[in-house]
This record gives C-alpha cells, structure tokens and sequence, in this order.
C-alpha cells in the first residue's frame, strides 16, 4: 500500500525475498542486445565494457566481439552457489557444452 501512496510502480513479486539468505525469487536482468559496442565515445568504439554495479542476481551482459556470445554475471547468494559447482553439476556441463 505504501507504494502506492507515493506512486512507485508495484513488483508483482518478493523483491526482498531476492536478497534473502535463502532466496525464493530471482531477477533476470538480460542486456544482450544492448548495443555498447557500436558506440563511438569520439576515439573509437569500446575494446572491453564492463557491466555496471547493479543489484541483479543475474546479469546477462554482451561480451566483446574478440571473444563473441553473451557473459552471465552472478551476484549475491547465486554466486557463491556458481562458485562452489565449478562444473560438477550436469546442467552447467550442458550449459558449457554450447557456449564452446
């Protein structure tokens, strides 16, 4: 309800649930067709961007044309969870299958 007091747009979902030790809700946030690449700053278009700082479990971002495809950045709990599997986990050996 006090969102809509002050008129801020209403989540149909737990946004605190997402930052929880145990969370039960995870955002997506896919910026692959974010075209950074084909910006020319005045020198040249960017070699290497980095995703900015943002709050999102999961981060979907474009990698460098050097290196092609798609990069996919965890952050909080759903990292330490990627970071513990190290590729013993079926699904992320199919996932790295495609992405060679």
């Amino acid at each position: 309800l006090n969102a809509l007091w002050y008129r801020l747009p209403v989540v149909p979902f737990d946004i605190a649930g997402m930052y929880s030790r145990k969370p039960t809700v995870f955002q997506v946030n896919n910026l692959s067709r974010f075209p950074i690449y084909e910006v020319d700053f005045g020198p040249g278009k960017p070699v290497l961007a980095i995703p900015p700082d943002l709050p999102n479990p999961i981060l979907i971002w474009p990698a460098p044309s050097w290196k092609g495809g798609v990069e996919v950045y965890f952050s909080g709990v759903l990292a330490h969870v990627a970071r513990k599997l190290q590729g013993r986990e079926n699904w992320l050996r199919e996932i790295d299958r495609y992405l060679q």
